[in-house]
């Protein structure tokens, strides 16, 4: 008989606390987006090298709690970011303004629109590069108030146009 042991989840050199997000978030407002980046115990002690990319994209719901995810060309990625992470650890901070022009419908009636913010994390362990993925799920509260009319853009352009004599 064989007996096999399970080996604890190695956790490597940096740890992902929590994504920190404003609990309420009104269309057109600037948002600070916090990650607590801790290392671990062992290992050395210099800064750690850590590379940060985030990206955020809309997830629509149909009216039926059915998430339809949408495609790559409407994600808005973040800038790159490069992070020495010391022993006692650091904070990494997002600043972004959500784009709602995207907003279908249903989300403008309701009053809400979705987004999924996913921050991927990567850096060196010895000679292996590690990368480690946090999600989180943000609503973003819409003014009611706010029309919004989309027409084609050739058709602003037509309807633009003022005869010569009236340009003056």
């Amino acid at each position: 008989m064989v007996v096999l042991r399970v080996k604890p989840r190695d956790e490597g050199a940096l740890a992902l606390g929590v994504i920190d997000v404003p609990q309420e978030i009104i269309e057109g407002e600037v948002i600070e987006i916090r990650l607590p980046l801790t290392r671990s115990a062992r290992g050395n002690t210099d800064d750690l090298r850590v590379d940060v990319d985030a990206e955020i994209r809309p997830v629509h719901t149909d009216g039926m709690e059915t998430i339809v995810e949408e495609p790559d060309d409407n994600r808005t990625l973040l800038p790159r970011q490069v992070i020495f992470v010391p022993a006692r650890g650091t904070d990494v901070v997002f600043s972004v303004k959500p784009d709602t022009e995207q907003v279908n419908p249903n989300e403008r009636r309701n009053g809400t629109m979705n987004l999924v913010l996913t921050v991927t994390v990567s850096y060196r362990e010895g000679h292996r590069t590690v990368r480690k993925t946090q999600i989180q799920h943000i609503t973003i509260n819409l003014k009611s108030d706010r029309v919004i009319r989309r027409i084609s853009p050739g058709l602003g352009n037509i309807l633009g146009m003022m005869p010569k004599s009236m340009r003056g």
